[in-house]
């Protein structure tokens, strides 16, 4: 198995979609209902699940190639070097020791 932290990409849609379909908590995740397509979940990944440094940093935990997870750092505030951390993994990942 090889794990990897990795900026996530559109491509990952559909890995994002069956995560949310594989456990029903991970809708807290996402902003009033979240998206539902799979061109909606690739429209979230670019607004949402990017890297910017100076406001927001989410990667996509990648196993043997698909993202089965995000870890991330929001609301990054530079003037006190501070943020909230959030992680996630799809519950057919869980148990692994990915988070």
């Amino acid at each position: 198995m090889i794990v990897t932290l990795r900026p996530w990409t559109i491509d990952d849609a559909p890995a994002l979609m069956a995560a949310r379909d594989g456990d029903p908590e991970l809708d807290k995740q996402f902003a009033g209902s979240g998206p539902v397509t799979r061109s909606e979940h690739a429209a979230f990944i670019v607004a949402e699940m990017c890297v910017d440094p100076t406001s927001q940093v989410s990667l996509a935990i990648d196993v043997d190639g698909r993202a089965l997870g995000n870890v991330g750092v929001g609301a990054i505030e530079m003037r006190h070097n501070t943020g909230w951390m959030h992680y996630w993994v799809a519950a057919e990942a869980r148990g692994a020791g990915l988070a």
